[in-house]
């Protein structure tokens, strides 16, 4: 009986879990997905979103909604932090309180308190502000909100690949008008392999690839952002430079090794029902024809003429009275009139 509860458990929270995902190639219409238009709770997924907004923004050198100054440029120290959780979870989130233009956060962290007063006059971002960006983009309708608060962090699974191929775009366009923008976000990105829920994801989706037919470590390259928070884990992954794929989860607090797992086991099957192996290779893996050689001259079988050589002079001795003869003195005397006559 209790091996019997414990089961129908499991079932009802499997049955709980509500999750949306998009898949496709880089910068193309998704392949598949589920539910991939419906806006949901981002996490820290909205991190990289607002720190891109801010960069392009404090370009355009626009100003601060409450102070009337030129928005600050997020530093780099700032940026390793944010995305790339430098300074652990707490400073990630203490300089995205303050980049979501949070003078203070009732109730939450009041040590720094100060420091959320101090810089989010320098660097926050308004939510009108991101939004104008956003739809600048073209990002608009499917990325809701990227601050900080789960109201006003909404974005769909679709939303998070499209913003990911308009970085990978911008990155490799050098003349983008934000190149360099998106660049140094996708730099911290790629310190990341997809966050808290993508944790030993590149081994174990490689294992199971292989079993189903897919070659050994057929995924070369994996990076991506991650989100996780009371109940929600989700991520974003750039597979082998060709494949996005975004994920988001909303459901009761459960386990995260459990809640990781299943969301792992989601990914695997997006790739292999939607992605065949030869389909899958990165350039690197596709096998390009070896270089023809070089073609042969043609050849006859009538030899090229040669030349004969010359022949040798005969060694003619001539006789020793021949100088002091007659015939010799003609023949000098014909020498000199001939160089008379050609003056």
């Amino acid at each position: 009986m209790k091996l019997l509860l414990e089961n129908w458990e499991e079932f009802l929270n499997e049955a709980k879990l509500k999750h949306g995902y998009s898949i496709g190639e880089i910068g193309k219409d998704p392949i598949a997905g589920i539910d991939q238009n419906k806006s949901m709770y981002g996490a820290s997924m909205n991190k990289p979103v607002l720190a891109f907004i801010n960069l392009v923004l404090a370009k355009e050198g626009a100003l601060h909604n409450r102070t009337g100054e030129k928005i600050r440029r997020l530093s780099p120290e700032e940026l390793d932090k944010l995305i790339s959780y430098a300074g652990g979870s707490s400073s990630s989130n203490r300089v995205n309180r303050a980049l979501s233009d949070m003078s203070s956060v009732p109730g939450k962290d009041p040590k720094n308190q100060g420091y959320y007063k101090k810089y989010s006059k320098q660097y926050g971002v308004s939510r009108d502000q991101a939004k104008e960006v956003l739809n600048k983009l073209g990002l608009g309708d499917s990325i809701g909100g990227v601050h900080w608060g789960s109201k006003y962090n909404q974005q769909t699974p679709q939303g998070y690949n499209n913003f990911m191929s308009l970085l990978i775009k911008m990155k490799n366009d050098p003349n983008s008008e934000y190149h360099s923008e998106a660049n140094e976000v996708l730099s911290y990105i790629q310190k990341r392999q997809g966050g808290t829920g993508a944790k030993g994801l590149k081994d174990r989706l490689n294992k199971q690839l292989e079993k189903a037919g897919y070659g050994k470590d057929s995924i070369k390259s994996m990076y991506g952002k991650g989100g996780y928070y009371k109940g929600t884990l989700n991520y974003s992954v750039v597979i082998n430079d060709k494949y996005v794929l975004s994920l988001y989860t909303d459901q009761s607090d459960r386990d995260l090794g459990k809640m990781r797992s299943k969301i792992q086991d989601l990914t695997l099957g997006a790739i292999k029902d939607n992605i065949k192996p030869e389909q899958f290779q990165t350039p690197l893996q596709t096998k390009v024809p070896d270089k023809a050689p070089a073609p042969t001259p043609p050849t006859t079988d009538t030899p090229s003429p040669v030349a004969p050589a010359p022949k040798p002079m005969p060694d003619v001795k001539m006789p020793p009275d021949y100088w002091d003869s007659p015939e010799f003195n003609m023949w000098q005397n014909q020498a000199v009139l001939y160089k008379i006559l050609r003056r």
